[in-house]
């Protein structure tokens, strides 16, 4: 990736947070040199000098730069931990804003267990997002491209003590869960099926969908519970003959995964017993 690439997605990331494209530029060029004067933060990050003032006051204002007393005023930047801090502190307060105000506006509790979700984007922010609040245990059927780009979230669940089964047909990384991998090449799959994504996490949320086609690409998200056991029952049936093709004994994995099951081989002995 070019450097004018990574400069264009850190604005437009900044620009997600309240951030206008001229303002982050000027941050970004008293990032990289401090203390300036207004004069060289317009030139360093290709501000126009007739902007550059009321810029650099809008970032005071918020928190993102600090001035220096002296004329020629100079500024130096807040560090990046600090700025990333603020709008975490903002995000947060927004979003409970957010919530109350709807709750108090919504005539009565909406309740929506299966929703379709589309864009490659939005469907990547859900997916980080069920891995984060992750509590118990997350099971992912995925192929490598999806498990490296869910490395951090993979591993940040396994660090929390969640328990982590990686699925895939594909080759997969050294993951810091367990994994089960067939070790079968990407181009040889393609030929036969599309790349999907599977993922339930705590038993009880289920996101399953297509992957690869970028803002045409679709997923479905699910808490009905007759789906997420449907999910359930596929997962241990996939590791359940993994484990017989391979020679792996599964059946302590599977019985940490799923509810207890009804002992079926114990009433039938009974009953031939008693009959």
């Amino acid at each position: 990736m070019s450097d004018h690439h990574s400069l264009e997605s850190i604005i437009e990331l900044m620009k997600s947070f309240g951030v206008s494209g001229t303002e982050a530029k000027a941050y970004l060029a008293l990032l990289r040199e401090n203390p300036a004067t207004g004069y060289e933060i317009a030139a360093g990050g290709n501000v126009p000098r007739s902007a550059i003032y009321s810029c650099l006051k809008k970032l005071e204002s918020n928190g993102l730069i600090i001035g220096l007393p002296g004329k020629p005023s100079r500024y130096v930047p807040k560090s990046p931990d600090q700025v990333v801090r603020q709008f975490e502190a903002r995000s947060q307060r927004d979003l409970r804003l957010l919530k109350e105000a709807l709750l108090n506006h919504a005539a009565h509790e909406v309740e929506a267990p299966t929703w379709t979700l589309k864009k490659e984007t939005t469907i990547d922010a859900e997916i980080e997002r069920l891995m984060d609040e992750a509590e118990t245990s997350l099971i992912v059927s995925l192929w490598s491209e999806d498990a490296e780009k869910f490395r951090n979230a993979i591993e940040r669940a396994t660090a929390r003590g969640v328990t982590v089964v990686l699925f895939s047909f594909t080759p997969l990384g050294e993951f810091p869960c367990t994994v089960m991998s067939y070790g079968i090449e990407t181009a040889e799959l393609e030929t036969h099926w599309p790349r999907r994504i599977l993922l339930l996490t705590d038993n009880q949320r289920l996101l399953t969908g297509t992957r690869g086609s970028g803002d045409d690409e679709s997923a479905t998200y699910s808490e009905e519970p007759a789906l997420t056991q449907m999910a359930l029952a596929n997962m241990v049936l996939d590791m359940t003959l993994y484990g017989e093709r391979h020679g792996v004994d599964t059946s302590a994995l599977v019985a940490q995964l799923t509810p207890p099951l009804a002992p079926i081989d114990e009433w039938v002995e009974k009953k031939k017993q008693e009959g």
